[in-house]
Formats: C-alpha cells, structure tokens, sequence
C-alpha cells in the first residue's frame, strides 16, 4: 500500500528564535542609527559664542558652520554627537591668529557653546634691519612709528596681528603695551600666527625692560633682538648690549652664538648680574651729565664696556 511522504513543517520566522533576534537587533540598529545621525531633535539649530571682541560672532559662527556638516554616507547631517571639537578648533585657529585658545561645550539636544579666548598684547614687533635708526623719534608731540610693519604679539612670542595705528604718543606706551621689539627678518615673510621668538628670549626682554625702567628710571625705545644678543635702546640715544645664549663647562660659562636646534639660553640669574653691573657703573663711573655723550654699554662679558662718542 502506497503512503505517501510526510512533508516538514518549515519554522516560522517567528519561531526561529537566533533570525528573530538578529531581525530585532537590525530594527534596534537602524533606529539608533537614524537617530544619533539624522533626527531632528539632535540636529545643530543654535550656535552660542562668548567672549569675543575683536572678531564678529557673525564670522566665528559662519567659521564653525562650514565644519559642523557632516556626510553619512549619501545624507548631510548636523549631528551634535558628531562634532570633532578639536577639527573645529584648529580651524579657528588657522583662520583667526587673534584666538589664542577655544573651549567647546555640547548644549544638548541642538545646541554647541563656544568660548573664545583672544590674545592680549604684549607689546609690538617690527620687522627690518637692526642696523636702522630706532623706530621712535621722542619729542614734545611724542612718537612716531617708521613706515615698517608692526604686529601686536603676546605672552609666548606670537604675532596675531597688524598695528594699523603707527602712530601714538610716548606717554600711551609708558600705561600700556610700551614694549617695542625689533628683529630683522627680513628673508622670511611675516605670518600672523606664528611664533617670532621664543618665551625664553621675552621673559629676558622683560626682566631687563622691568629692571631698567622701574629701578633706573632709563625710558627703554626699543629692543632688537639678534642671533645670540639683545641690544636695548633707551630714549637718551644710548644702547646696552646683553647676550642671550650660553654653554656649560666644567669651570664657567662660554658664550657662543648657537643653532636653533642647540641653543641654551642664558639664565634669569645672569641677567640679574649683568642689571646689578649695570646699576653700579651708572651710580659710579657714568653720571647723569655724562650720559648724553654715552654710544654704548656692553654687558655681554664678564667685564662691562661702555664707549663715549
């Protein structure tokens, strides 16, 4: 007798509990998916800046735009989660030279907080040859700038902007930002942004302007700053030489003009000595009358030098 054969019952996709799991956690996937890259309620609506002051909220945020879209696969996106804050900063870095520094805050859901830190002038920088005459002509109706270029520069020796004002008076540069330093660079172009010198050579600069103007009462013009010598312009037509650079030995300092990559710069401690040299000569062998005939003071020795004209 013929019997004919059973057939097995194909399981249900719902029965198939390992294909249903995988089924959920594709459904999960993509729902998650969707929402941390394109639902609405986390997409970026509003920008917040705070603390500027030289640069337009307008230009910050049309800045920061252009880097907060994303592309996920075919699709545009403003996802807050996202956000590459440290992309983000170095643009505006690159882009503003008068930032110095950039904190980034997620406001969820559609909102990112940005606080600009700007850098303060220390003083200005101008670039030509060291061997033209000081950039400032003192006089009754105060100073004036040469037609070189001058940049605003801050604590760590970076230039972030053009001075666009040569002009100002003696007196405005005694309250405030009355450090002028000069560097022939002439080779190189100027960029705003980048280091012209380095923090060790400015915390010598202003460890002798301090000492110089506060405790002698010297009124310092300018300072030029060259390979391995700091030269200090006062106001009474007079300079001081300094050195900068320095090697160890065994049994004293050897002064040399080192490389970029070598150079060991000359301790606070030793400016301290060479100012105290300094107080003393002008106390004891240079008289207040005899200073306007003074050409020079050279402190770059163990011995200091001084020249009449």
């Amino acid at each position: 007798m013929y019997k004919p054969k059973k057939h097995k019952r194909e399981k249900s996709i719902f029965k198939n509990r390992t294909l249903f799991r995988f089924v959920l956690f594709l459904i999960f996937f993509v729902e998650i998916f969707y929402v941390v890259f394109f639902f609405s309620f986390f997409q970026i609506k509003k920008i917040e800046i705070l603390d500027n002051q030289k640069i337009s909220k307008q230009e910050i945020q049309n800045a920061i735009e252009t880097q907060i879209k994303k592309k996920v696969i075919f699709w545009e996106t403003k996802s807050i989660f996202l956000q590459n804050f440290k992309e983000i900063n170095k643009l505006l870095l690159n882009k503003f030279p008068v930032i110095e520094k950039t904190i980034f805050k997620r406001n969820f859901p559609d909102k990112i907080i940005v606080k600009i830190i700007e850098r303060q002038a220390m003083g200005k920088y101008c670039e030509g040859n060291a061997e033209e005459k000081p950039l400032i002509s003192h006089g009754a109706s105060g100073g004036q700038l040469n037609s070189e270029q001058c940049y605003s520069f801050d604590k760590n020796g970076v230039i972030f902007e053009l001075v666009e004002n040569q002009e100002f008076s003696t007196s405005s540069m005694v309250e405030e930002n009355n450090l002028v330093v000069k560097q022939d660079k002439s080779q190189n172009p100027v960029i705003l942004g980048q280091k012209v010198f380095s923090k060790e050579i400015l915390d010598l600069i202003l460890k002798i302007q301090n000492k110089i103007e506060k405790d002698l009462k010297i009124g310092i013009n300018e300072f030029v700053v060259e390979t391995g010598k700091i030269t200090a312009k006062t106001f009474e037509g007079w300079e001081i030489y300094f050195q900068t650079e320095r090697v160890k030995t065994k049994t004293s300092f050897l002064f040399f003009r080192a490389s970029a990559e070598n150079t060991k710069y000359f301790p606070l401690e030793g400016i301290n000595l060479c100012l105290t040299k300094l107080q003393l000569l002008l106390e004891k062998a240079i008289p207040i009358e005899k200073r306007k005939n003074l050409e020079y003071i050279d402190l770059r020795f163990t011995k200091a030098y001084y020249k009449y004209k």
